[in-house]
């Protein structure tokens, strides 16, 4: 009680609170949460209750929707976006399926829009249906800095709990005894022993219902045989034995009725009246078993506990059962509930029967038309499960494993894949199969199957090739995607091969995607000055393409750009998708692409860009319910400071689980951070590993570094070829960024003062390139030349640009090479600016804050509430000394 009294008083104070009560059947949560809004939560204050019924778990967002009645009028003033999202969700209006996180942020925007305090209490969350508890969930873990207190009552399923997981558990164990016998004593008949009763309350573990039941239907003599009991029954099996035991003394026709009430779904007491008349029991059956005092018959029917229902089941036979599923699928179906119909139809099938699959599958294609992509998933199993062997089987398996795939639920997935026969599909059926059989390693990241994703993919292009150029363009693009992250792991298909098929595909259609496809060849394939031409068309198609083409794109077009060295246009095809993929609550894609956009910042050297990335991955993870602490970018550590040792560990990992690509990263950054340290025969061989082993736009990417290390390390001959290409593909691109690397680069070589010139050119290009971080190191090198000329002066100009820039950017390594450099000219470096640190999250508010964007804006892109925006500005002003967003635009501009 003190905890959710604390987390009262923090909700009424906007530092919104979640809380999940957990305990056994009886334990008294819903008792315990009356009880506390009772005492501590202000008449005055609002209270939304919402209660999980196991008639609607087959319902997708039926509890969202009955929580959409409470909060009518919010809903109406919601943008419409998140209206729409809501509404098509609950069926409330047609529309594209909305991704479900969209749905989770449409739902956060309403709760966070109420006036006041606001309680929302979900009792029997076990019960709700998976995606209403799904979407609740998400918005537990972004509420902040409203005033809003979420309390979840659930048993300890694990299931359950699993989608909870991120939001605090109080667990409600029993009664101490004092209290226990106190309740005792006040429920049961006279007559037995005070010592006898503390052991009766032992026993039960101090269990509420377990006490209450016992005392309520046993005599003191039958109290004083259960206190010598040495029967380990525990309390939930005692309450369902007491109720099994009012079951088994009723009449037939009132056992009867009383599992028709407790297999229905719909809650409906007409439902019940007439699939009893279609057993032949008449209405007044109904009334002995309501005298049990365990079931309440008005208009709908109501329960003393969920365990009568577990209880009288279990009572019954197998025949009887049967015998009421097929009562209760017509007295359903009579009166319009059809969903209910179905799901007893499919209950009593066991063997197949394609009238009950079709239903199932047809309730199935409305749950994906709402975006309820896991109720999809289960009913198309089921549907496949009475479905005779063949062709309509595997395809509705595949189609089940699909939607288990975009719902995240892995594990299903692969339970579905594993069933599919994939000798007797249809091309097109085959190529979906082996789309999502790639996708399902990549996603729990099997090392096993990892390697071989790509070859997986062409696989799939093939088997689309004859019916669908689109389908086959697209498994061709995630291809390279998969190689761009597999890379020198991948197995059972080469570079060249995967060229070669991108090319055929390209040839199937004309537009932005065979663009693309040609681009990719080219840049596996073909010498660079042949190349340049098809990458740059490939970059400007996709920069031109409208925002639905681009997510097509995925990833594709990032490392075309950086191959024809156009940093500005990899950033702008990054913040564009990130833009689209938050508009429309795609956090899968948004996971991928922060990825993406970190490694880039990286490739810049900008690495405080990419840890603000690489925040956003988390706070991705965090509203999803994954462990944030799992996001760790090597190649990021290298460059912050952390002990090569350590980003090595990190490597060999990465490299075990079949992610080649991202090893080849970690080594190039690696490589950066021994330049930086001057251990430079260390970094030639792990930039020469790069080099030698990278896909193309990585190699290139590092023959300045490698130049660097080369002529650093005594290599003379290897940095001269390694000069000698970056001139080339200066030469061919021509951008500022590969000819200020070139510039810089020759440079080092030049022992004339002839290097004056080249760096300065250098230095100017760069700026040219707004590539910061090699900016900054062509004022390092310069400095550090003039140092050594003993032009100590305008060394010391060169070297405080450069350390300004690196701290600016967090290279740590870097910036600490410029001060020992600064300070061996004879003077010490200014200490950087003392800044009041922010936190992760603030840096992401204050960084788009300073985009100019408003506070609706930047809680959509962070999936944030605007209350909790304007909480973190708040701290951002305070702590930056601050006082409107416009000094936020100037420090952002600057």
């Amino acid at each position: 009680m003190d905890r959710l009294s604390a987390a009262s008083s923090a909700a009424r104070n906007h530092r919104a609170t979640a809380l999940v009560v957990e305990g056994e059947p009886g334990i008294g949560k819903t008792a315990l949460v009356r009880a506390f809004l009772d005492r501590d939560w202000p008449a005055q204050c609002r209270i939304v209750r919402l209660v999980g019924y196991s008639s609607e778990a087959d319902l997708p967002y039926a509890g969202v929707d009955r929580l959409l009645v409470e909060m009518h009028d919010e809903l109406l003033a919601l943008s419409e976006p998140l209206r729409h999202a809501l509404t098509v969700a609950t069926g409330r209006a047609a529309g594209d399926p909305p991704d479900r996180f969209q749905i989770g942020a449409a739902l956060l925007s309403l709760l966070g829009s109420a006036e006041g305090p606001l309680a929302c209490v979900i009792d029997d969350a076990h019960l709700l249906d998976d995606a209403s508890l799904a979407i609740l969930a998400f918005v537990a873990r972004r509420v902040k800095a409203e005033p809003v207190l979420l309390v979840f009552a659930t048993r300890p399923e694990p299931a359950v709990l699993e989608t909870l997981a991120g939001i605090e558990v109080l667990h409600l164990a029993g009664l101490d005894d004092a209290s226990a016998v106190v309740l005792l004593n006040s429920r049961r008949a006279p007559g037995v022993d005070p010592h006898l009763a503390v052991k009766v309350v032992e026993q039960l573990g101090g269990h509420p219902l377990a006490i209450t039941d016992l005392a309520r239907h046993a005599d003191a003599g039958r109290l004083a045989l259960r206190a010598l009991s040495v029967e380990p029954l525990p309390p939930g099996a005692l309450v369902q034995g007491f109720y099994r035991q009012k079951i088994d003394a009723l009449p037939e026709d009132s056992r009867l009725v009383a599992l028709l009430a407790v297999t229905d779904t719909t809650g409906d007491i007409q439902v019940v009246r007439s699939a009893a008349r279609l057993l032949g029991v008449p209405d007044e059956a109904t009334g002995p078993f309501e005298d049990t005092g365990l079931v309440e018959f008005a208009e709908r029917v109501r329960f003393r506990h969920q365990l009568v229902r577990p209880a009288v089941y279990a009572t019954a036979s197998s025949v009887d059962r049967r015998r009421a599923h097929l009562a209760l699928e017509a007295a359903s179906a009579d009166h319009g509930f059809s969903v209910a119909a179905t799901m007893h139809a499919s209950v009593v099938a066991v063997t197949p029967d394609e009238e009950v699959a079709g239903r199932l599958a047809s309730l199935a294609d409305e749950s994906g038309a709402r975006g309820a992509l896991l109720s999809r998933a289960g009913l198309l199993a089921r549907s496949s499960e009475l479905t005779r062997s063949g062709a309509l089987r595997d395809e509705r398996r595949l189609a089940a494993a699909e939607a288990a795939l975009g719902a995240g639920a892995a594990v299903l997935a692969g339970d579905l894949l594993g069933d599919v026969e994939e000798s007797g599909l249809a091309p097109m059926s085959r190529g979906r199969l082996l789309s999502a059989q790639a996708a399902l390693a990549m996603f729990v990241g099997d090392p096993a199957r990892i390697p071989f994703a790509p070859q997986t993919l062409t696989r799939a292009a093939d088997a689309f090739s004859s019916g669908s150029a689109e389908l086959e363009q697209r498994s061709l693009l995630t291809a390279f995607a998969y190689a761009l992250a597999t890379e020198r792991s991948t197995e059972g298909v080469t570079a060249r091969e995967l060229g070669q098929r991108a090319l055929a595909g390209a040839s199937s259609t004309d537009g932005v995607v065979s663009d693309v496809l040609r681009g990719i060849h080219a840049h596996l394939l073909l010498p660079y000055q042949e190349a340049a031409p098809l990458l740059r068309q490939a970059v400007s198609a996709a920069r031109a393409a409208d925002d639905e083409t681009l997510m097509q794109l995925g990833m594709c077009p990032i490392p075309l750009a950086l191959a024809v060295w156009d940093p500005s246009a990899a950033l702008q095809l990054t913040r564009r998708m990130i833009e689209h993929a938050t508009s429309r609550g795609a956090l899968q894609s948004l996971d991928t692409i922060y990825w993406t956009q970190s490694t880039t910042h990286l490739q810049l050297l900008d690495v405080a860009a990419a840890g603000r990335s690489l925040e956003n991955v988390r706070e991705l993870r965090r509203a999803i319910g994954y462990p944030a602490e799992h996001v760790v970018n090597a190649a990021y550590l290298a460059l912050t400071g952390v002990p090569v040792e350590t980003v090595d560990s990190v490597a060999s990992t990465i490299l075990s689980t079949g992610f080649g690509g991202a090893w080849t990263i970690v080594q190039m950054g690696a490589g950066v951070r021994l330049l930086a340290d001057g251990e430079y025969d260390a970094a030639y061989g792990r930039l020469r590993s790069v080099t030698d082993g990278g896909f193309p736009h990585i190699s290139r990417l590092a023959l300045a570094d490698l130049a660097e290390a080369a002529a650093r390390s005594g290599r003379r001959e290897e940095a001269s070829a390694a000069v000698d290409a970056l001139d080339a593909l200066a030469s061919v691109a021509s951008t500022p960024w590969i000819v200020g690397l070139a510039r810089r680069s020759r440079a080092l070589l030049d022992a004339s003062a002839s290097a004056e010139d080249e760096y300065l050119a250098a230095i100017e290009s760069s700026t040219l390139a707004a590539v910061r971080g090699d900016l900054a190191r062509a004022h390092l090198l310069f400095g550090e030349w003039l140092r050594r000329r003993r032009r100590r002066r305008e060394a010391r100009e060169h070297l405080a640009i450069a350390v300004r820039e690196f701290d600016a950017l967090g290279v740590v390594p870097f910036a600490s090479r410029a001060r020992r450099e600064f300070a061996a000219t004879g003077e010490a470096m200014p200490p950087p600016a003392s800044v009041a640190e922010l936190t992760p999250q603030e840096t992401l508010v204050a960084d788009l804050a300073g985009e100019g964007r408003s506070n609706q804006e930047i809680a959509a892109a962070l999936f944030i509430s605007p209350n909790t925006v304007d909480y973190h500005l708040r701290k951002v002003f305070r702590k930056l000394g601050i006082a409107s967003r416009r000094q936020l635009l100037e420090r952002h501009h600057d």
